[in-house]
């Protein structure tokens, strides 16, 4: 490891001993050439964020990410929760414009940083906010494909499930019923069973493309969501998906019927 390496590494520790020394030598440790890029890109891998850095060296870390470089759409989003000068979340969305693999990325990371996060932690509510501007950007800025990665939303608990499952169903629609961590997405789903938002997920999720174990997953999940709501009015989602399914092979979903239509075919309850 050269000494631009290392200093790269202990870029943290420099802030904080040699800050005026730092600072004046910073743009050439970052220089823009390949050896100030390898260096850069190696303080993303190595050292963390700090405001100083989110300050200094922002349109870097907008190149680094679409670059491709490890961690720099992370610390990007770390900056926007934060709430740091020039990090708001339009900002990162232009920062990034067009670029499916970096926007994918973020989606995917801004639910991964807030994966832990209680109910009333503010940078959930930012998180949140992040995914709901990716779903309405104009899709010549956002492409439908970078919203594919939304499927780790489904691990972040603090998130109340009305609104995971509302902002699920828009990311659904808008990718054609394909995203990352099917499986996850329909064991939430699952929760749902008070509204027909599970089944119009575990419908979307069954339009779209997956490995055959994933959609034999969904599938099942699907049948057992299917039970559970017949205890319930049923909607138009409650019979799209048992025909989906039943178009699929599974067969046994067929035999799946609301209450009143079981009761109705009763001798019981017939009427003269």
């Amino acid at each position: 490891m050269d000494y631009r390496a290392i200093l790269a590494a202990r870029r943290v520790f420099l802030e904080a001993v040699a800050p005026v020394w730092f600072d004046e030598n910073a743009t050439t440790l970052f220089s823009d050439d390949e050896p100030g890029r390898e260096t850069f890109d190696l303080t993303l891998k190595y050292a963390r964020p700090t405001r100083w850095f989110h300050s200094r060296f922002r349109d870097e870390l907008f190149a680094a990410a679409r670059r491709r470089s490890e961690h720099a759409v992370a610390w990007l989003l770390v900056g926007a929760l934060n709430e740091e000068d020039g990090y708001a979340l339009d900002a990162i969305i232009d920062g990034l414009l067009g670029d499916t693999a970096a926007l994918a990325s973020a989606a995917n990371e801004m639910a991964f940083l807030v994966q832990s996060s209680e109910a009333d932690n503010p940078h959930l509510a930012i998180a949140v906010e992040f995914w709901r501007a990716l779903l309405e950007a104009d899709r010549r800025v956002v492409p439908a494909d970078a919203m594919r990665s939304s499927g780790r939303w489904a691990f972040v608990t603090g998130l109340a499930n009305e609104v995971w499952s509302q902002l699920t169903i828009q990311t659904l629609e808008l990718t054609g019923g394909t995203i990352d961590l099917p499986i996850e997405v329909a064991d939430r789903s699952k929760t749902e069973h008070t509204s027909g938002n599970s089944t119009r997920i575990l419908l979307l999720l069954l339009l779209g493309q997956g490995e055959p174990w994933e959609r034999d997953y969904v599938a099942r999940a699907a049948i057992e969501t299917l039970r559970a709501a017949t205890q319930r009015p049923v909607d138009e989602n409650f019979q799209r998906l048992r025909t989906r399914l039943i178009e699929l092979g599974h067969h046994e979903a067929a035999e799946i019927r609301p209450d009143e239509d079981r009761d109705g075919d009763s001798p019981h309850a017939r009427r003269d």
